[in-house]
């Protein structure tokens, strides 16, 4: 009785996986469909851009530089551009890893869409009930910062999708990470991780420890999550939390050692803060 009632519950469970797959299928064709029903319209309006030029040259402003100003005189305020650039290799060696820890883990290993990531989002988002947020690759934030803006329409898709195959095809992968860590906005007004380590911590990026790297990285990427236009940093356990989280995504992708994780991440009461620990619980850091 008990071996029948065993292969009616895995005959189940593979029926549910099935069901399962079937949506996760669907969902994807309709995806495609709707990309190709707007393809040929969003195509048409691709903006033109040399990203050729920015193997030697830095952008002169931005597509979102130019909303934010925009706004402004929309909007009767002013708000002043505050915007440092600083060559990748006068940075801390710690800080170009712990973005692509924390953004795009794969940066290295895609040519600009993270086809596997998507997968993964479209069944997410179905189970979530909710829009798959199509895995934002570092290269497709540079695409957006530079020639599309922040808000893009389901139509402008495609022309994303394009002009970031276009952008991996001009520059190498270097080019194109020094350039977002350059020009990615953190509030209005702020671009660059020169800016926001003055801000945070007082003092250049070039001179950032390995700690304060991924806190910083950890910082841009909760604030890309909430939404959050103010650039208010989270704080306290929340942002030690992603910070231990970028480190240890680190030492995976060999950025730095089992040892250099273990003497730079945030502790709570002796061992190293994670995502399930608890938020009332008393944090002490390591120094």
């Amino acid at each position: 009785m008990s071996a029948r009632r065993k292969r009616r519950g895995s005959r189940a469970g593979r029926m549910q996986e099935h069901r399962r797959r079937g949506r996760i299928m669907t969902l994807a064709i309709a995806l495609a469909a709707g990309s190709l029903l707007l393809g040929p319209a969003a195509l048409v309006s691709i903006p033109r851009y040399d990203f050729g030029r920015l193997a030697e040259e830095r952008p002169r402003v931005t597509a979102v530089m130019r909303e934010t100003a925009e706004r402004s005189v929309r909007e009767g305020t002013t708000i002043r551009r505050s915007w440092q650039w600083v060559p990748i290799d006068a940075m801390s060696p710690h800080v170009a890893p712990a973005f692509v820890a924390a953004l795009d883990p794969a940066f290295y290993e895609h040519r600009g869409i993270n086809v596997r990531a998507m997968r993964g989002e479209i069944g997410e988002a179905w189970s979530r009930r909710a829009w798959p947020g199509f895995a934002p690759t570092i290269s497709r934030r540079v695409v957006r910062e530079l020639v599309l803006g922040r808000t893009l329409s389901l139509a402008e898709r495609p022309s994303e999708w394009v002009l970031t195959t276009r952008i991996e095809r001009r520059l190498s992968k270097k080019r194109i990470l020094e350039i977002f860590l350059n020009v990615a906005l953190w509030k209005d007004g702020v671009y660059g991780v020169e800016e926001q380590a003055q801000e945070r911590f007082g003092r250049s990026v070039r001179a950032l420890s390995l700690r304060e790297s991924a806190l910083l990285a950890a910082g841009f990427r909760a604030n890309e999550i909430s939404g959050d236009e103010d650039g208010a940093p989270a704080a306290g356990l929340a942002l030690h939390r992603s910070a231990n989280l970028v480190l240890k995504r680190m030492e995976r992708a060999g950025f730095i050692t089992s040892a250099e994780f273990e003497d730079h991440c945030f502790r709570l009461e002796g061992r190293p803060l994670n995502a399930k620990a608890g938020a009332s619980a008393r944090e002490t850091p390591d120094s």
